[in-house]
């Protein structure tokens, strides 16, 4: 009994065993950093007149597919059925149909095949064959960037459509098409003589169409008559919605009368028969117009709008304005002061601040507006105007320039620097809701023109007539100054950093730039960066820094 109960631990032990062992990988060795060998395909790359169903590759070591089907890209597009399966070293597309007659098709795998074991990817693995007598053999290539930035565009859909064709890049999948690769580089090969279209796009959903109002986008405006190859066809992307501008809706909600949009609003104007004023301003993301209950209105009044998207999409509407009581709470009056600061130059200070409201402001008592020195000075700003308002009344912008004296230190037995504040008096400003404000007050900082630096006599050569200049900070990309048609640039009051020089071309001279209208194949008007003679667009400011003759030319 004791020997069968010894002998069946023992089975058991050495069951367990085997199938530990099974289930082990080998360890030990270098690392695969080698990829696996393409050694044949069915068809042969530029073979003709190939009627199978199946296109088939082997390689030199087992192989995997993955997320296959996103990964393949066949051109031209194929509107049938396949799957794609693997099995040791071959991996197989099985379609469930012939191809087309007489068409050269291109079978681009980019990372659909890897390695077993380390997942290694083969490069540029593709195949072109024909189903007819001939291969074609055109290309385009260029570069995918970022109009604004000039960044390469990795991930991109490049598409061609036939030029006289109805499909497009609105409403259906391209003819040919290839993705961009991470420096923006891309190629799409074996395309038959004919006149096309071509586009890109940020496919984010995958779809092989353009979502007009979320998807970036570029275009060659130019119909591409493809006989011979073309290189060099670089498109700048932006993001833009180019979708139909609409008015959704214009009503009465509760102490407001709300326009509400489809996308972003640029610009807009309101009037009315007989009144100077009618306060409004955009909120929910642009999306919207809010306009104010200022008016004596008993009934309704006539109001006239004008409104435009970023591709100066335009709707003039005539609207009845009224109002009606409402016991719902309005929205919190909020303010907010920043940027305050005291910059010194000389004898002169200048002081500054923005100030923003969360609603138009419709009274403002100057008066009120003063800088504590300290406990025993104060200066009313009052008499010295340095106000300006933005357009709906919901920023005001401080820049007073005073006499440095004012602010000199008070001396006793030791010098002591005073640390001034802006204030504001409760009431000052009073809101379209008829709302008053509370009091405010900020910290001016004294700040020396000497940790500023600045960029001296830069001289524009161009024979553009008309253009708009921005400096740019390159780690923000927020643009700190702004020329129309400069000749000579002179910035200072720069922080210390690296900027830029984009020139934005107003080609047709209506005072700003247009970013161009894809449905009726209009380009954007140029955008340029300037460079020095060492091809370098980085402007590097150090503290107390000057430079100065530069040249900008483009």
């Amino acid at each position: 009994m004791k020997l069968i109960i010894r002998t069946f631990f023992s089975i058991l032990i050495l069951l367990y065993g085997t199938n530990c062992a099974n289930q082990s990988q080998p360890t030990g060795g270098p690392k695969d950093e080698t990829a696996p060998k393409l050694l044949s395909t069915v068809p042969q790359n530029g073979q003709v007149n190939y009627k199978g169903k199946v296109v088939a590759l082997t390689f030199d070591e087992d192989i995997i597919t993955a997320n296959a089907k996103q990964q393949l890209v066949i051109t031209p597009l194929i509107d049938q059925e396949y799957t794609i399966k693997y099995k040791k070293r071959t991996a197989q597309v099985i379609l469930s149909e012939p191809l087309k007659e007489n068409t050269t098709y291109t079978f681009n795998f980019r990372e659909a095949i890897k390695d077993i074991t380390e997942g290694n990817v083969p490069e540029n693995l593709k195949i072109a064959f024909s189903t007819g007598s001939y291969l074609d053999s055109l290309h385009i290539s260029g570069n995918i960037t970022s109009l604004f930035t000039t960044a390469p565009e990795k991930e991109v859909t490049i598409a061609l459509y036939k030029a006289k064709d109805t499909l497009d890049v609105f409403n259906s999948p391209p003819l040919y098409l290839t993705t961009s690769a991470e420096d923006g580089s891309y190629l799409i090969e074996n395309i038959k003589n004919d006149d096309y279209l071509l586009y890109a796009y940020g496919d984010s959903n995958k779809n092989l169409k353009l979502e007009v109002s979320s998807e970036s986008y570029g275009f060659i405006a130019d119909t591409l008559s493809l006989t011979k190859n073309i290189d060099s066809l670089n498109i700048a992307l932006q993001n833009l919605d180019i979708s139909t501008f609409k008015l959704q809706s214009a009503r009465t909600n509760s102490h407001y009368y709300i326009l509400k949009f489809n996308k972003y609003v640029m610009d807009y104007t309101l009037s009315t028969s007989g009144v100077d004023t009618l306060y409004s301003q955009l909120y929910n993301n642009n999306k919207a117009i809010r306009i104010y209950n200022t008016l004596p209105i008993r009934d309704s009044l006539a109001m006239y709008i004008t409104a435009s998207d970023s591709i100066q999409q335009t709707i003039q509407d005539t609207l009845y304005l009224q109002f009606e009581k409402s016991e719902r709470k309005k929205e919190a009056f909020k303010s907010n002061v920043s940027n305050g600061q005291l910059r010194e130059s000389g004898t002169q200070t200048t002081a500054k601040a923005t100030i923003t409201f969360s609603k138009p402001i419709i009274a403002f008592r100057e008066d009120s507006i003063y800088i504590e020195v300290d406990s025993l000075r104060s200066i009313f700003l009052a008499k010295d105007k340095g106000f300006s308002w933005n357009e709906n009344y919901t920023e005001l912008t401080l820049d007073t320039a005073l006499e440095a004296s004012l602010f000199a230190p008070v001396i006793d037995t030791v010098e002591i620097r005073p640390r001034p504040k802006l204030l504001f008096a409760a009431t000052s400003f009073q809101s379209a809701d008829g709302e008053p404000s509370i009091a405010m007050s900020s910290d001016l900082p004294f700040v020396n023109e000497e940790n500023f630096s600045k960029i001296d006599n830069a001289i524009i050569d161009t024979e553009e007539e008309h253009y708009i200049l921005q400096l740019i900070e390159s780690k923000t990309e927020k643009v700190v100054r702004e020329y129309i048609d400069p000749t000579v640039i002179n910035a200072a009051r720069l922080r210390p950093g690296s900027y830029r020089i984009r020139i934005l071309v107003d080609s047709n001279g209506n005072g700003r730039w247009d970013p161009g209208n894809m449905y009726d194949r209009i380009m954007a008007e140029p955008i340029l960066f300037y460079q020095n003679e060492e091809g370098q667009e980085e402007i590097v400011l150090r503290e107390n820094w000057e430079i100065s003759d530069i040249q900008i030319k483009f």
